[in-house]
């Protein structure tokens, strides 16, 4: 394979990073389809961006309806106490964490977790088999917490359209959902 250049190469990179940024679903072989550029090229290019931490993971989208799951959001607002080095550790879903989740029988999977900026601080997001869980987790975190939390709120996510930038089945369900939700609101002369 004949060298490049510094330049192209440069050049190469970013076409497969701007498009990892639209697309982070996308195999290898859609990757060298849509950049034109080889295997090698690609494979090598992966490899470099997870090495410099630029790129992380590799995620499949599950349809958690058919395995009896659904996806929860935590809101949380900091309370203003200064936090425990503990209770930090403890907040990064690490080994210690995890057991005590496992003893407490609180059958969640963390999925996301958000430090935000604006009327929450935290928004965790959590896969469980029903609200009992996931209203479980809640209690726990705010045993954790140490005061540190003041407030907390959680959301059940009744439909999600679209995921890391791929769509998704429900789609059409929520196209449904809303068709139905107006017909009801215009019925009983709700507001919109």
């Amino acid at each position: 394979m004949p060298r490049v250049s510094k330049k192209q190469n440069r050049m190469d990179v970013d076409k497969v990073t701007k498009l990892l940024l639209s697309h982070p679903e996308l195999e290898v072989e859609a990757i060298v389809q849509q950049t034109g550029l080889s295997n090698q090229q690609v494979y090598k290019i992966l490899r470099d961006l997870e090495n410099e931490g630029i790129i992380f993971g590799n995620t499949r989208l599950l349809d958690l309806s058919k395995i009896n799951r659904k996806r929860f959001l935590i809101l949380a607002k900091r309370s203003g106490v200064i936090p425990n080095p503990n209770t930090v550790e403890m907040a990064l879903y690490g080994k210690e964490f995890m057991s005590r989740l496992a003893e407490e029988k609180i059958d969640i999977i963390p999925e996301d977790d958000f430090t935000c900026n604006g009327e929450w601080d935290m928004i965790t997001v959590i896969v469980a088999e029903n609200a009992l869980q996931a209203n479980k987790y809640v209690d726990f975190l705010r045993a954790v917490s140490q005061d540190q939390f003041s407030k907390f709120s959680m959301v059940e996510v009744l439909f999600t359209t679209k995921k890391n930038t791929v769509g998704t089945p429900d789609i059409e369900d929520f196209a449904q959902y809303i068709s139905e939700v107006s017909s009801y609101r215009k019925k009983y002369g709700l507001t919109p």
